[in-house]
């Protein structure tokens, strides 16, 4: 782990060296390795680190209820649709 965190840093350091530096300095740094950067947050002997939850997908949401559409025209009738008023 520390390898690899090493090797991301001298490229970056890299990255950010102006075009004019030789880059044989760069491995004669890395050959004398310096104090290890300390942790951001350092863990307790004592504390085990959480292990993270696994990840579960959201729930889809509910869909929402569609208004309904207005009732649509009665299916013409045999006296052509025409309906019977009676007066009283």
């Amino acid at each position: 782990m520390e390898e690899i965190l090493a090797s991301i840093r001298r490229i970056i350091s890299e990255d950010d060296a102006p075009a004019d530096a030789p880059a044989a300095d760069a491995p004669a740094a890395e050959a004398a390795p310096s104090e290890p950067e300390p942790d951001p947050m350092p863990v307790q002997a004592e504390e085990a680190p959480a292990a993270e939850p696994e990840s579960q997908p959201e729930p889809e949401p509910e869909p929402q209820p569609q208004a309904q559409a207005a009732a649509p025209d009665p299916a013409p009738q045999a006296d052509g649709g025409r309906k019977t008023v009676s007066w009283s």
